[in-house]
């Protein structure tokens, strides 16, 4: 039996573009919007989704409300620290051993590189903030980089 696919996402300039949208305020929240693609791949029963994302909770929170996209995930952790996304991805490790689980983000020094620590499979979305960022050991370089979200399909089959 194929194992299940199980993905877990970042949100902030994974899902959908903060940078340049989303002030440090926060002001501009009301103007954002899924990247094109990730509805159909969130709404595709193929994979299993995990949202893990960082930030103050009833923030990130209406950010995912707003992006209408709370009902596609089985489970939403945020976390107050990037190191905590590690332990997450932990725990997610332990209570899915059956599953090939893919990460999914826009940061090469936390995401990409807890996923490669926990050999995991890592997917780089060059998008953002951070779509600038240069590898500066082996753990921060992604398995696989895209451009846009639309490509992810292609590397989960």
């Amino acid at each position: 039996m194929e194992s299940k696919k199980l993905l877990i996402f970042d949100l902030d300039d994974t899902l959908y573009a903060r940078y340049g949208v989303v002030a440090d305020d926060y002001s501009g929240m009301e103007n954002i919007a899924p990247y094109s693609g990730v509805i159909e791949l969130l709404n595709d029963q193929e994979f299993s989704k995990i949202l893990v994302t960082k930030g103050e909770t009833h923030i990130q929170n209406k950010k995912i409300d707003l992006l209408a996209i709370r009902q596609f995930f089985s489970r939403i952790f945020i976390c107050k620290t990037d190191l905590k996304k590690k332990d997450i991805f932990k725990s997610i490790i332990s209570q899915n051993p059956e599953s090939e689980i893919i990460v999914v983000g826009d940061r090469i020094d936390t995401e990409i590189r807890y996923g490669n620590e926990l050999n995991l499979k890592t997917v780089r979305i060059k998008l953002g903030k951070y779509k600038n960022l240069q590898p500066k050991e082996e753990t921060e370089i992604p398995q696989y980089t895209i451009n846009k979200f639309s490509q992810l399909k292609k590397y989960l089959k």
